[in-house]
């Protein structure tokens, strides 16, 4: 006996059922055939469920509570406060006072009796501060308090941009995610299909073990790669989670805002350096360090006050028991320093040294953003060259998949040979759903490094989603067999292919 006839056996004993007769089998190959093409057809990614979730209400719910923005809104009212505490600087201090006592006197005199005598000795007053000039101390340090609130407010809206950019980024990934996950359980499908079309030609002589061995291969690796896709999925679904805040549901295919996308590249990176709000930020920063210097500074100069203040008290003695004192006083106090420890010296020179800093970071923030601008617009620009590639290899891979598997039905081609052609199908609609979520992920990135990406800028209608544009010059086969079209003949086939299988 032949190691063929030998591995003959071994599959008849461990899947025993009737052999068909060569015409049935030539049947069932046919029924493979047009069962192949119909599976390859529904592979064209996820059909969203009605209704289904926006990418709009993603933003406005993470807007209103991701903890990021919540915390920098939390800093931002801390800035406030810094304001409103710099600015008491110009307002008196004023004060009442009062008390109250118990006094024992004991009097002794050579001559005279012994006099014990208590009295409660009481009073009250007003008083009043007003520091007249410091320096400008208090003007500067408001004025400081100020820009650095600025600074806190750009920071705010970076937060905030970069925020619902992760959100659009976690959004699409999802869809990606979801898109490769049902990709990949209809090509598992398709292959347990040849699978079992590969057995029953085996028992029957058309194919060797090898082929069908072949197959098995095929399928076992469809099983893990589906394992994968859904471990990224869960992935997906839990960052999409901790950024927004529930889970997600069905999404709804987005789209980019292209009234606001930038028209070439030169133009994006003038409206960043103008309008980004961590460039925004930096120079804020800056302008509030070198007031600060000049609040420091202010410790070189003399101070003025002026404190008013009114008592009225009574302090019985002996020889006014009921005595009552009535005083007021107005006083100008002008202090001049002459040395201080040397403090004064080491705030400024602190302070010049927070402002080089901070010089230095408005260098680092600007380079960033250009880099982050040439970046995003170079993956935005591939992106949509991909888009394109990838359709085109979708449509050539279908009409090879369509010759590959009928000319394996007649003996010119081997399993192989069609299992490679059915991957490549199956990476290029991989490639085109990622290369959607880069274009978009690009596109979002644009508008938060420009400035853009807020809800007061961005409209529910702006994302309404339009699926990308064909390749143009197809075959009528290939356009038959395109992304989003079924071929008429589906609902015969599968019924037909079933039947043959049972």
């Amino acid at each position: 006996m032949t190691d063929r006839a030998a591995a003959r056996d071994d599959v008849r004993r461990q899947h025993p059922r009737r052999v068909p007769s060569p015409r049935e089998a030539r049947s069932f190959a046919l029924g493979g055939l047009l069962a192949a093409v119909a599976v390859a057809a529904l592979c064209v990614g996820p059909g969203q469920a009605a209704p289904a979730g926006t990418l709009y209400d993603a933003f406005r719910a993470a807007y209103a509570n991701n903890p990021t923005i919540g915390a920098q809104r939390a800093a931002v009212r801390v800035g406030l406060q810094d304001v409103a505490i710099s600015a008491t600087g110009f307002a008196p201090d004023i004060s009442l006072n009062s008390d109250i006592g118990y006094r024992d006197r004991n009097v002794l005199s050579p001559g005279y009796p012994r006099i014990d005598q208590g009295s409660r000795p009481r009073g009250y007053g007003a008083g009043l501060t007003q520091n007249l000039w410091n320096g400008f101390r208090t003007t500067n340090s408001v004025a400081r308090d100020e820009a650095a609130l600025l600074s806190q407010r750009d920071r705010l809206s970076e937060t905030e941009q970069f925020i619902l950019a992760d959100v659009a980024t976690s959004y699409v990934d999802v869809l990606r995610d979801t898109a490769i996950l049902e990709i990949r359980q209809k090509n598992q499908e398709l292959l347990a299909a040849r699978h079992r079309q590969a057995l029953y030609q085996f028992e029957v002589g058309q194919i060797t073990k090898t082929d069908a061995e072949q197959t098995a291969a095929s399928l076992a690796r469809s099983k893990a790669d589906i394992a994968v896709a859904k471990l990224n999925l869960d992935t997906s679904r839990a960052v999409f989670a901790s950024i927004v805040g529930y889970d997600p549901g069905p999404l709804a295919r987005t789209g980019l805002p292209t009234a606001l996308m930038p028209k070439s590249l030169d133009g994006a990176i003038a409206k960043a350096m103008k309008l980004n709000p961590a460039i925004r930020a930096a120079r804020n920063a800056i302008t509030a360090a070198e007031l600060n210097i000049a609040v420091q500074k202010s410790g070189y100069l003399p101070s003025l006050d002026l404190s008013v203040s009114a008592d009225r008290r009574w302090d019985p003695d002996i020889i006014l028991p009921k005595s009552q004192l009535d005083q007021m006083s107005v006083v100008g106090r002008l202090t001049v320093p002459i040395f201080d420890r040397g403090l004064t010296p080491a705030a400024v020179q602190r302070a010049a040294e927070i402002r080089s800093q901070k010089l230095s970071e408005l260098d680092r923030e600007r380079a960033v953003v250009r880099a982050g601008v040439i970046q995003s617009w170079g993956l935005y620009v591939a992106s949509e060259s991909t888009i394109r590639s990838a359709q085109a290899q979708i449509l050539a891979n279908d009409r090879a998949l369509t010759g590959a598997t009928l000319e394996a039905s007649v003996g010119q081609r081997t399993t192989l040979d069609v299992l490679i052609t059915q991957q490549a199908l199956l990476d290029s609609r991989v490639s085109l759903e990622t290369a959607e979520r880069d274009r978009i992920v690009a596109g979002f990135r644009l508008l938060a490094l420009m400035s853009d990406m807020s809800l007061d800028t961005i409209r529910p209608q702006d994302l309404r989603y339009t699926p990308p544009a064909r390749p143009v010059a197809l075959p009528p086969m290939a356009r038959r067999l395109s992304l989003g079209d079924e071929p008429s003949t589906l609902p015969t086939l599968r019924p037909a292919f079933d039947s043959s299988v049972n």
